[in-house]
């Protein structure tokens, strides 16, 4: 499955897909990864919105990597 890339930002959050698990990475504007996580059919745009609420993490995009589930994203 093709993964996709977009603005670390509330209006990226949207554009990522919610219909299955996914593993997400947060990228600073230079590339380097500074989280990772798994988020769960349905959870994906609420985990990041959440991470975006907090304002614990720097970054500037989310790259999201669907799978056909979670066992798989392990």
């Amino acid at each position: 499955m093709a993964s996709k890339t977009v603005k670390f930002t509330q209006s990226g959050a949207v554009k990522l897909p919610n219909d299955k698990p996914v593993v997400f990475k947060i990228h600073s504007e230079s590339g380097k990864t500074n989280y990772g996580e798994i988020a769960k059919r349905g959870r994906v745009q609420e985990r990041i919105q959440e991470h975006l609420d907090a304002g614990k993490i720097p970054g500037a995009k989310v790259q999201v990597q669907p799978v056909s589930s979670i066992q798989d994203a392990e």
